[in-house]
């Protein structure tokens, strides 16, 4: 926990992040060069945060904003006329990613899938069949734990100990009490 050690860690994840930037940066400028970016759908996510020390502590698979929330972007093409800039309050998970690209390339999202295109969204269309939550689980010893949230609140259990958590992220979104 060595203040010159924690910024060290963290400036490494940036610049790791910067890099991620840089190389979309790259790609997006290809598809203007190649005059294919007009026509091209882009899904952005990640499958998991790193706490970098948020709660003192350094992993992947903990209940904790840092570690579970992630990125879910979507850039589709303008031809399609769907709304840009939006920003959708509701559970997504990575269970959807593939939903949503076979819905991009038109073709039929495999039976079976739990989840779903996050399209009707970006049309301005609110789903009633959507998830109301997310359940997360990992099995990391004294750490393990169980979650769920609705992106307003969040509920964590940890199967080891028996410790429970229940945070108002609106009020508390640095879950600190």
């Amino acid at each position: 926990l060595d203040p010159l050690q924690i910024d060290r860690a963290r400036r490494a994840y940036y610049a790791q992040i910067t890099f991620i930037d840089h190389q979309l940066n790259r790609l997006i400028h290809a598809l203007h060069e190649h005059e294919v970016l007009q026509d091209t759908g882009i899904l952005f996510c990640a499958d998991h945060g790193d706490m970098l020390y948020d709660h003192g502590l350094v992993a992947k698979a903990l209940p904790y904003q840092a570690s579970a929330a992630v990125p879910f972007l979507l850039r589709c093409p303008p031809s399609w006329g769907l709304r840009r800039g939006l920003m959708v309050d509701a559970p997504v998970e990575l269970r959807d990613v593939l939903p949503t690209l076979c819905e991009m390339a038109g073709v039929p999202v495999p039976a079976g899938l739990d989840g779903a295109s996050v399209l009707p969204f970006c049309r301005g269309e609110a789903p009633g069949d959507w998830r109301a939550y997310v359940h997360g689980e990992h099995a990391s010893g004294v750490l393990s734990n169980h979650w769920i949230s609705d992106g307003r609140a969040k509920y964590a259990w940890f199967s080891q100990t028996g410790r429970e958590q229940l945070f108002d992220l609106q009020a508390d979104p640095q879950e600190c009490h």
